[in-house]
């Protein structure tokens, strides 16, 4: 059967059936597009800069607790003088990070972990203030047995809560990889 036998009607019919056809699939096709068009940005605007500011926060957590072993390492006045800078200088850093991680928060879980997180993060600056004023009064044995003691329940604490908001990150970046299949 030659297409030229074929009614001009029914061959109408077809042609714009196939038309139609083209035209369905070209929109499945721009769904599923803008689809993963939304789970890329939102993994670039949102999941990836919090893990970016995650990072910077433990960075800065963890040059906290190195300046404060070296200071009860001993060198003297001078390295007091120098790690407590060192301290200083990473108390300056931590506040915008914290600020620009909770601008990237997305559910109740992260929000909750993270002021939970806030507030072992000031207890561990209480906890630090103790340590330091420890070492500079000169007394290097309380200031051991309260780094190895109380600073140390708190500073893992502070691991942990981190450890808590990457889990929720990565859940929330392998949802929206799931969400762009």
């Amino acid at each position: 059967m030659k297409l030229s036998n074929v009614r001009v009607g029914l061959r109408m019919g077809l042609g714009f059936g196939t038309l139609l056809l083209m035209l369905l699939m070209g929109l499945y096709a721009a769904n599923r597009v803008s689809r993963v068009q939304d789970n890329v940005i939102d993994l670039s605007d949102n999941w990836l800069p919090s893990t970016q500011q995650i990072a910077g926060i433990n960075e800065a957590l963890n040059q906290m607790r190195r300046a404060e072993l070296q200071m009860l390492l001993g060198g003297g006045a001078k390295a007091v003088e120098d790690e407590s800078a060192r301290l200083a200088k990473q108390w300056q850093v931590l506040p915008p990070l914290l600020k620009a991680y909770g601008e990237t928060l997305s559910s109740e879980a992260e929000r909750e972990q993270f002021k939970t997180f806030n507030a072992i993060v000031e207890s561990y600056r209480q906890s630090q203030d103790k340590l330091v004023a420890m070492v500079k009064a000169g007394q290097q044995e309380e200031a051991l047995a309260f780094l190895r003691g109380e600073s140390r329940k708190i500073f893992r604490s502070t691991a942990d809560a981190i450890g808590k908001l990457t889990e929720i990150n990565t859940q929330g970046a392998q949802t929206a990889h799931a969400d762009a299949e």
